[in-house]
């Protein structure tokens, strides 16, 4: 008898590749795309809560409870964690709790419209209530003052992310949330500002304005002047110049 012939198996039609689906990026990663920073660009080499150093991310994805004022890591904002020049995490003591602190951590929101202030405007950035104004410190800054690297000039600007991209190219820089936020009548200059000229004989210190200092406000009524900004940037300018003199007084010479 011929043998039956074998069966050929039938070739499988090969599958259809499918599209890998890409991850959406969080709020906080594209912020910092915007600003041409990554998250390594961000990552400062701080203190632990059982005092190793590690390295950790100062801009990370999360949001706040507005009722409460508890942070947390889920929420689709933009959380900025504060370190001092010795690496540990900035506190603050909310008026009428005494004792209790709490982490200095601003949000970003990513949608200011949802969070108005008390003119109706829509927040981008908000730092907790009663939290006192402090200065954003990056790693590049953090480092220098650690090591007392002598710098001839240090630049102070608006905005946390500006300090970082500043930084990444080179050029020392530190944040303040606002340009009246860098000091007040009462205390004067961020004590934290004098330690880090003193430490790093620092001779030149510059306030850098954002570029709308001539804005006009979209809100602006009709009993307000239309010079309104340029003269409260005027102003922040010469309380500036009033608080860098002051450190004289501390025999530190910086103009």
């Amino acid at each position: 008898k011929k043998a039956k012939p074998v069966a050929k198996p039938v070739a499988k039609a090969e599958p259809e590749s499918q599209p890998k689906r890409r991850r959406t990026k969080s709020f906080c990663e594209r912020q910092l795309e915007a600003s041409g920073l990554t998250i390594e660009d961000v990552t400062a080499t701080v203190n632990s809560a059982d005092g190793s150093e590690i390295q950790i991310p100062t801009f990370v994805r999360g949001g706040y409870d507005t009722t409460s004022w508890v942070y947390n890591l889920k929420d689709d904002e933009m959380l900025i964690f504060y370190y001092d020049l010795n690496g540990d995490l900035m506190r603050y003591a909310s008026r009428g709790a005494v004792g209790r602190q709490k982490d200095y951590v601003r949000v970003r929101w990513s949608n200011p419209d949802l969070h108005k202030n008390a003119k109706g405007k829509g927040i981008k950035y908000q730092t907790p209530p009663n939290a006192q104004s402090k200065l954003y410190f990056p790693q590049l800054i953090r480092t220098y003052y650690q090591n007392a690297t002598p710098l001839d000039t240090l630049i102070i600007q608006e905005g946390e992310k500006k300090a970082e991209k500043a930084c990444k190219h080179g050029i020392p820089s530190i944040a303040i949330q606002g340009i009246n936020n860098i000091g007040n009548k009462e205390t004067g200059v961020i004590q934290d500002l004098q330690y880090l000229v003193q430490r790093c004989q620092i001779k030149k210190v510059v306030l850098l304005f954002d570029s709308d200092w001539d804005h006009l406000s979209s809100s602006l009524s009709a009993n307000e002047m239309v010079d309104i900004r340029p003269k409260s940037f005027a102003g922040a300018a010469r309380k500036f110049r009033t608080y860098v003199e002051s450190m004289q007084n501390v025999n530190v010479s910086v103009s």
